[in-house]
């Protein structure tokens, strides 16, 4: 090799025979900064839409909401446009990147939470289902017409779903 010329840095893993290289790794962070970057645009745009009423899930069974939770590190408030199931007054709202997600994590975190449906604030508890949850009979205290959603997207969590059920705050 010439001057100034380096081999790639590279871990071997312990107990295989697999190794990850300082590229690779490099090459998976970019992808999650173009990712994040990607969806705070798109979420720049039909966050203001949606809080207005557009796309709503009011009335629907499906549409789109505003949740609305504080950071799980900083408390501060952080809204994430999703697409929403509503059944018997209760939101289900999911991810396939699972645990990955950084408003699955702040959910869990969150003792109360706050979503946009049809342009009205309406307080809530979340229930996150993000792994052995959904399949030990966590949902034994949800109302009757959401138990059985919750039993058919657990099976999914194997392959990274992750989902919870917003349930309203009287």
């Amino acid at each position: 090799m010439g001057e100034g010329a380096s081999l790639p840095l590279t871990w071997r893993l312990p107990c295989s025979p697999f190794a990850i290289s300082l590229s690779a790794m490099t090459a998976a962070l970019a992808l999650s900064a173009w990712e994040r970057s990607f969806f705070a645009s798109l979420n720049s745009v039909v966050e203001p839409l949606i809080k207005a009423g557009w796309a709503s899930a009011k009335g629907l069974p499906a549409g789109l909401v505003v949740v609305e939770a504080p950071g799980r590190r900083t408390g501060a408030k952080r809204d994430v446009p999703l697409l929403a199931l509503s059944v018997a007054d209760h939101l289900i709202v999911a991810t396939v990147r699972g645990r990955r997600s950084g408003w699955i994590k702040n959910l869990a975190a969150a003792s109360e939470v706050r979503a946009w449906v049809g342009g009205t604030p309406i307080r809530a508890t979340a229930r996150v289902f993000a792994g052995k949850e959904a399949s030990s009979g966590a949902e034994a205290d949800l109302p009757l017409m959401v138990r059985p959603l919750v039993c058919l997207l657990s099976q999914y969590q194997k392959w990274g779903l992750a989902f919870a059920v917003l349930s309203p705050v009287s």
